[in-house]
């Protein structure tokens, strides 16, 4: 629980020093990727991550990668969580400064799983549909396993709407074990 309110913490002053440059979503961005390189990158993630290494070495390196490949203030920012030794919480972070992002701006990230990839016009009538569900405006992520065999599931916020064929098909079972044979009434 400490580190996601450190990370909470962080994320908000990373968000407000954003908005003041009017740099929120490229800061999203950014920290975005820097984040799937330490988890793509073993190597930098030990050097950053290792209590051996010098915070001046890290701090060296960090800036010889990223200097004009990122903004200044994303830059300053890793820097700072260095000195902290918090480089850490960088995945803890990205997920709190999105969540602070979307209530700021009224967005919903919804994640839905069919069995086949939905047409493009599909796709955007259920985006549409969630958004006036919801009244917010949706940013939708789709993927596709085969094993839900038809229909949809969709996450939002920590709640999942399950209408996918074999729930369905795993309720009935369900239904039908706990379900009573009535006695014969003519025996004989």
């Amino acid at each position: 629980m400490r580190a996601v309110a450190l990370a909470r913490r962080y994320a908000r002053a990373l968000l407000l020093a954003a908005e003041d440059k009017g740099e929120t979503e490229r800061v999203l961005a950014e920290l975005a990727s820097f984040a799937k390189v330490l988890e793509s990158e073993p190597r930098l993630r030990l050097v950053l991550f290792s209590p051996e290494v010098e915070r001046s070495r890290k701090k060296a390196l960090v800036t010889e990668l990223l200097s004009g490949q990122v903004s200044e203030l994303f830059l300053r920012f890793l820097l700072v969580l260095i000195d902290a030794n918090r480089q850490t919480l960088i995945r803890e972070i990205l997920g709190e400064y999105e969540k602070l992002l979307d209530q700021r701006l009224g967005r919903v990230r919804a994640r839905t799983t069919t069995a086949v990839p939905l047409p493009d016009d599909l796709r955007e009538k259920l985006r549409q549909t969630l958004a006036k569900t919801l009244d917010a405006k949706v940013e939708l992520y789709t993927n596709v396993d085969p094993e839900i065999l038809g229909g949809l599931i969709v996450r939002v916020d920590g709640k999942v709407y399950d209408a996918s064929v074999r729930h369905r098909l795993e309720m009935m079972r369900e239904t039908l074990l706990k379900t009573e044979l009535p006695a014969e009434q003519n025996q004989g």
